[in-house]
C-alpha cells in the first residue's frame, strides 16, 4: 500500500497568528516572521535529506508532500525517517490502497 508523507509548512495569516478578527501590532507580525524563517529552514534541511535519501518532493497547498517508490507502509516510512535522523512525529503519514488490489 503506497504511503506520502507530508510536512506542513504554514497557515493562513490569522491562524498562524492566532487573532483572527482582532487587532494586531508590528510585534507579533515580527515574531512570526522569526519563528517562520526556523521553521522553513528546518523543513529545508530535512527535504535535503530525505530527497536525498529518494524520496520525491511536490508541493501541496499548506505542505509538502514526499512519496518513494520502495516504501508501502507507514512504519517503513517512520523507520526510513528516524534512519535520517529526523522525528517522524514532524510527519503526517497517510497510506493509500493500491488502485491493482482494490480491482
Amino acid at each position: 500500500m503506497p504511503v506520502t508523507i507530508s510536512i506542513y509548512l504554514f497557515g493562513k495569516p490569522a491562524q498562524e497568528l492566532d487573532n483572527e478578527g482582532e487587532a494586531i501590532e508590528a510585534a507579533p507580525i515580527r515574531q512570526l516572521g522569526e519563528q517562520l524563517h526556523l521553521r522553513l529552514n528546518t523543513i529545508a534541511d530535512a527535504l535535503d535529506k530525505l530527497t536525498g535519501a529518494g524520496w520525491e518532493a511536490s508541493m501541496g497547498l499548506y505542505d509538502v508532500l514526499l512519496s518513494h517508490p520502495y516504501i508501502d507502509s507507514e512504519a517503513d516510512a517512520r523507520g526510513r525517517i528516524e534512519d535520517l535522523e529526523l522525528d517522524p512525529d514532524n510527519f503526517d503519514f497517510l497510506e493509500w490502497e493500491d488502485e491493482e488490489e482494490s480491482e
